[in-house]
């Protein structure tokens, strides 16, 4: 207020100066750049410090240091920034000391090396490269056990169907058995065969009587199959219903034995079969005579 006061007093010439002495200093800001600002708050400077961990430890400390740690360490290199740990953790010059920390630090354990993570990846899918090749070993087993079975029933089946085949072929080439006893009846072909084959066996057994029989006075009746083929030959002959006397059973097989061959087959029997199977009451009588009928 009295600054303005005091203009307000001056006289004219003095007006004229101050006027001239804004215009002065008005075109010095203009020609320097000299400017003015407002008063701020003062900026904080930082105070953080750069301190790095350190493995390796010197008894003398360095003349000249760029770095905080919390041990004493020389630099080696050409300077100390460029020999820098990378890793907080790591070292120059790892020594296996217990270093200084205040509190007792636990061992750590990192990563698995490559070659574990590569065991790993190997074993792992070979393990059950293994399972896979036994559960294979097994089910190739059992497949094996199931072939080798389906090839026995398949052997059973051959053999099976071989011997029926053979028995058919049997059957089919059998011979043509024709039965003659006193019962049957017969043809004309086959009574006038039966007739000479009986006063045959009749003939031999007079003449081949069981000695003996005679001298005991023995006699029995028996039943003899005897069995032909369409030559006249003795196939077999047995004892259907013995006499009960063991001498007069012998001598009946031993008569027919003595009287074959028998005369062959006539024509018209032979195409009508192959053997002829005649059974016969066989008497013996103590007479010292043997009779067919």
């Amino acid at each position: 207020m009295s600054a303005v006061q005091t203009i307000a007093a001056a006289g004219p010439g003095d007006r004229i100066s101050l006027t001239l002495f804004f215009a002065a200093a008005v075109h010095a800001l203009l020609i320097f750049g000299i400017g003015f600002t407002m008063a701020t708050e003062p900026a904080v400077q930082s105070n953080s410090v750069d301190v790095v961990l350190v493995q390796h430890s010197s008894q003398k400390p360095p003349e000249e240091t760029e770095l905080i740690a919390q041990a004493n360490q020389s630099a080696s290199g050409r300077t100390a920034r460029q020999q820098r740990p990378t890793d907080f953790l790591a070292g120059l010059s790892p020594t296996p000391t217990d270093g200084i920390a205040p509190t007792r630090m636990l061992k750590h354990q990192g990563r698995p090396s490559p070659a574990s993570e590569a065991f790993i990846t190997r074993t792992t899918p070979a393990r059950h490269r293994v399972a896979a090749h036994q559960d294979t070993r097994e089910r190739d087993g059992r497949a094996d056990k199931a072939d080798a079975a389906e090839r026995q029933r398949e052997m059973e089946i051959a053999q099976l169907t071989a011997e029926l085949a053979r028995r058919q072929q049997r059957y089919a080439q059998r011979p043509r058995i024709n039965y003659v006893d006193t019962l049957s009846a017969k043809t004309a072909v086959e009574a006038a065969y039966l007739k000479e084959w009986v006063n045959r066996v009749e003939q031999v057994g007079n003449l081949n009587y069981p000695d003996e029989a005679r001298r005991s006075h023995l006699s029995g009746s028996l039943i003899v199959h005897v069995l032909l083929d369409h030559r006249g030959r003795l196939v077999k002959a047995k004892i259907g219903a013995s006499s009960g006397q063991r001498v007069l059973d012998d001598a009946a097989l031993r008569i027919v034995t003595l009287a074959s061959p028998f005369k062959p087959f006539p024509e018209e029997m032979r195409a009508a079969y192959d053997q002829l199977m005649i059974t016969r009451t066989w008497v013996f009588r103590s007479g010292d005579s043997l009779i067919t009928r």
